[in-house]
């Protein structure tokens, strides 16, 4: 039994790397978009790749709504994101590397070592069963619904609830493909709680050990204090999530480009 409960951890773990390698891949996109000769790209001098990261995320999402206005999101819609995120992550890469061969040693790996015990705790929870209330009421029909068919005029007169649009729901039925089909429950939520912890430790980090933090820091702070929470609903497609990490994440670092307070890694 233990050796089980290792292995679905090691998966979950796999699988978010391969989702965080599509994320940065297509938050990479926006380095090839010319800047005004009058401004220099903070996201493209510095290549933050937290900001890469969420703006990839949030790339993910809107690309999902749109796609669903007219095809469902089958296997095609799942080809073409991973290829295009993940031929993108492949260009960015070796600079990834170079600037985590860069970093400071010691903060790097305190917050490796902080990051790998939460990833662990969460990963843990993402192998228990889909047991949520909500979960059998009308998230996997709306998965399924999503992965079979494009959006469909009038389905919430079946339910009411199935005109409740969640991004998360869109994103299950991208993952319900392939190794991952019937399984997206155990890697959504967790991968984006897992996401959101790893700014708030870079935050932490920054506080402690540099002069250059700023009020975004400390604001992300505070949402450690929720992710206990929120980590109640790590075991379902749960529409809370999706809004939950994206106004916690993608506005610190879109502060942290407007500041030009940026640290590398």
């Amino acid at each position: 039994m233990l050796s089980h409960a290792v292995i679905a951890i090691l998966v979950i773990l796999a699988t978010w790397t391969i989702l965080a390698a599509l994320c940065l891949g297509l938050g990479a996109w926006y380095l090839y978009i010319p800047a005004p000769k009058t401004q220099v790209s903070s996201l493209k001098t510095n290549t933050d790749f937290f900001a890469t990261f969420w703006l990839g995320l949030a790339t993910l999402f809107a690309f999902l709504q749109f796609w669903h206005f007219f095809a469902p999101i089958d296997f095609v819609c799942h080809i073409t994101l991973m290829t295009l995120g993940l031929l993108a992550f492949l260009t960015i890469t070796p600079a990834l590397l170079r600037a985590i061969a860069a970093s400071p040693r010691r903060p790097l790996a305190a917050s490796l070592l902080a990051f790998i015990l939460i990833a662990i705790w969460l990963a843990n929870r993402g192998t228990g069963p889909n047991a949520d209330y909500d979960a059998g009421l009308y998230h996997i029909a709306a998965v399924k619904w999503s992965r079979l068919y494009a959006i469909v005029p009038g389905l919430a007169n079946l339910h009411l609830r199935f005109g409740f649009s969640s991004t998360l729901t869109l994103m299950a039925a991208f993952l319900d493909h392939t190794l991952w089909m019937g399984n997206a429950a155990h890697f959504l939520n967790t991968f984006l709680l897992a996401a959101l912890a790893a700014s708030i430790i870079r935050s932490a980090a920054i506080i402690l050990t540099t002069s250059v933090a700023s009020l975004h820091h400390w604001l992300l702070l505070f949402s450690a204090l929720l992710i206990q929470l929120r980590a109640t609903y790590s075991k379902t497609p749960q529409t809370k999530i999706s809004p939950f990490t994206i106004h916690h994440g993608l506005p610190h670092e879109w502060w942290a480009l407007r500041t030009d307070s940026i640290i590398a890694v």
